[in-house]
């Protein structure tokens, strides 16, 4: 008999390093006044951010979706916040990944 083998699963690597960050992002949706949600900080890269759902349905951004993403320290000073545009590159129930 005949038998094919799947080749070990290897990850990988990153393209930069992830560190957890304990923050979370202001992310505004859409032109509507109020349309803003805070989502918890997974883990930040050079190369974007992972973020948690936090109640929120994640489903309402489409993929390469542009987004104004501020990114805000545990504490919440303002002050220290930092604003970039994301895109959307992936998400599911639990977690969405901002390029």
């Amino acid at each position: 008999m005949d038998t094919v083998q799947s080749p070990p699963n290897y990850p990988r690597p990153r393209r930069y390093p992830r560190l957890e960050l304990h923050a979370f992002v202001e992310v505004r949706h859409g032109d509507e006044e109020g349309a803003m949600v805070q989502l918890p900080v997974r883990n930040i890269s050079r190369g974007g951010v992972l973020v948690g759902a936090a109640g929120i349905d994640l489903s309402i951004f489409a993929l390469g979706e542009q987004l104004a993403v501020t990114i805000v320290d545990a504490s919440g000073d303002l002050d220290s916040a930092v604003n970039v545009d994301g895109r959307v590159v992936c998400h599911d129930a639990v977690k969405m990944a901002l390029s």
